[in-house]
C-alpha cells in the first residue's frame, strides 16, 4: 500500500486529464505521474531509502506535488515545511525529524542551506521547472515502493505555540482510507465523483495541514482538476473560494 498509486492509478485511467493548474500552466496527469517517477529515481539515486525522511520547503507550485508524492514513491516520508522558516528553524524541523535532504524553493535558498548545513543534511535547490529536465531512464524511474498500511508517509509538526513544535504521524492507510471515503468506495460514504469535483482550489499547497493533506490525496484518488492559486488570487478572483 502506497499512498503515491493513486497518482499511477489516475493517469493510467485519465492520462490527459489536467491535474494541476497554476495560471496559464497545465500538467496532465500522465506528466505528474512522469515527474513523479524521476523525482523518486533521482532520490533512489541519492541514498534515500524507504523509510528515510524528506523536508519539502517548497512553495505552492507544481513543484510541491512532483516531489510530495515522489518521495511518497519512493518510500520516502514527507516532511512539509514552511518555506519561510529561518535557518535556525530550518535546522530544528530536519534535525527532529532525521531528515537527511531537503527540497528548498530557490528564492528561499539561503536560508534552507544554512539550516541544512547546521543538521548535517544535503540541501536540493528547486526552481520552475526543476524537475522537468530529471532523465527518466533507469531501473528505479518506474518503481513504486511497497509500503505497509501502518508505516508513516507524512510528518506534519504542531505550531509550536505552548513549546517546540512536535511531529505528527500521518499513515499510508490513513490517508488511503480518507481517498476511498472521498472517493465513495466505503458503504455509507459520500459519493464524492470526477464530475463533481472538476475544479478545486486552495490558499495554500494542499499538504500543509492534516485535512488539507488528506483532501490532495482523495483528490487524486478520483482524477479531478486541483487549481493551485496564490493566497492574493484566491481572495480576488475565484469566486466563493473561503477565506
Amino acid at each position: 500500500m502506497n499512498l503515491a498509486s493513486h497518482v499511477v492509478n489516475s493517469a493510467r485511467v485519465y492520462p490527459d486529464r489536467t491535474a494541476l493548474r497554476l495560471g496559464d500552466d497545465i500538467v496532465t496527469y500522465r506528466t505528474l505521474d512522469q515527474r513523479t517517477a524521476r523525482v523518486a529515481a533521482m532520490l533512489r539515486n541519492r541514498g534515500v531509502r524507504p523509510g528515510d525522511h524528506v523536508g519539502l520547503m517548497l512553495t505552492d507550485t507544481p513543484e510541491f506535488a512532483f516531489a510530495y508524492f515522489g518521495v511518497l514513491r519512493a518510500g520516502g516520508v514527507v516532511v512539509p515545511m514552511n518555506f519561510l522558516l529561518k535557518s535556525s528553524e530550518v535546522a530544528y524541523h530536519l534535525g527532529d525529524s532525521g531528515a537527511r535532504l531537503l527540497f528548498a524553493w530557490h528564492d528561499f535558498a539561503d536560508e534552507a542551506r544554512a539550516g541544512a548545513q547546521q543538521a548535517g543534511a544535503e540541501a536540493v535547490v528547486v526552481d520552475a521547472g526543476g524537475f522537468d529536465e530529471l532523465p527518466a531512464s533507469g531501473p528505479s524511474a518506474s518503481d513504486m515502493a511497497d509500503r505497509h498500511e501502518n508505516d508513516t508517509a507524512v510528518v506534519l509538526d504542531t505550531s509550536g505555540t505552548t513549546g517546540e513544535p512536535k511531529g505528527s504521524e500521518l499513515t499510508h492507510g490513513n490517508l488511503t482510507h480518507n481517498c476511498s471515503i472521498a472517493a465513495g468506495r466505503d458503504a455509507g460514504a459520500c459519493a464524492i465523483t470526477a464530475e463533481r469535483l472538476t475544479a478545486v482550489t486552495a490558499e495554500i499547497p494542499p499538504p500543509r495541514t492534516v485535512g488539507s493533506g488528506a483532501q490532495a490525496a482523495s483528490f487524486l484518488a478520483v482524477a479531478p482538476t486541483p487549481v493551485t492559486v496564490t493566497r492574493a488570487a484566491c481572495r480576488s478572483e475565484v469566486p466563493g473560494t473561503l477565506r
